[in-house]
């Protein structure tokens, strides 16, 4: 395994790599977890965890899906800039990422949607992420009610049949596109000497969902 980070001219490159092996490393049960850091109009920071469901290493941006309703999603839409990590412990490897969050396309949603397990798309459905619950079972009795709707088996039954089962994707739920004008690479050191190197580009808005973005200049931090 590398013991220093390569010199390269575009990060992706690594950070491609690097999910890769976590990946096949198997280390923790989702190697693709990342933090999310958005600030709120009152200028508090929150962070939750997010799964990326995609990486673009060409145009250098990374896919993830969620409520359009959730705090997040409202923190985005005041202010699109936001911070990510993504720590693999036990590889002893972290990445982090500046950049602006924004919504994906609409058939980029639609495909992921549709791929998703029948009792996660009822899900979907049923929980508005983020708002309050007096009871927590009605949002079990919600989801009978909406399989009902939708002409699916019990969400909460033991039959796995999907045969004639389709779900659309509900237009308040979808995928965001973190476009990363800001990654920063730490490698483990021996002694605590660890390797850092910080990687910057400007990004110029293309259309809504999308950016070009310029060479990668990069410097080595100290740790």
């Amino acid at each position: 395994m590398t013991t220093t980070i390569p010199d390269l001219d575009d990060p992706m490159i690594l950070v491609g790599r690097w999910l890769d092996e976590a990946a096949e490393a198997a280390t923790q049960p989702n190697p693709g977890a990342m933090t999310l850091a958005t600030v709120g109009e009152d200028a508090r920071a929150s962070a939750r965890v997010v799964l990326v469901k995609g990486l673009d290493q060409a145009r250098g941006y990374a896919e993830f899906y969620t409520n359009y309703e959730s705090r997040k999603a409202s923190e985005l839409a005041r202010n699109a800039w936001a911070a990510g990590v993504m720590h693999w412990d036990a590889l002893g490897r972290q990445l982090r990422f500046e950049g602006p969050v924004v919504e994906s396309p609409a058939a980029d949603s639609d495909a992921y949607f549709s791929r998703r397990p029948w009792r996660s798309q009822i899900n979907a459905w049923a929980s508005r992420q983020s708002q309050t619950v007096a009871d927590p079972s009605r949002l079990e009795q919600k989801a009978r009610e909406l399989a009902d709707r939708f002409g699916t088996p019990d969400p909460f039954g033991d039959t796995d049949a999907t045969d004639g089962v389709s779900v659309p994707r509900p237009a308040f739920w979808g995928g965001y596109r973190f476009w990363f004008a800001a990654v920063e690479i730490w490698l483990s050191g021996q002694n605590r000497f660890h390797d850092r190197v910080r990687y910057e580009r400007s990004l110029d808005a293309v259309d809504a969902s999308s950016f070009r973005g310029g060479s990668w200049t990069h410097v080595h931090l100290q740790p």
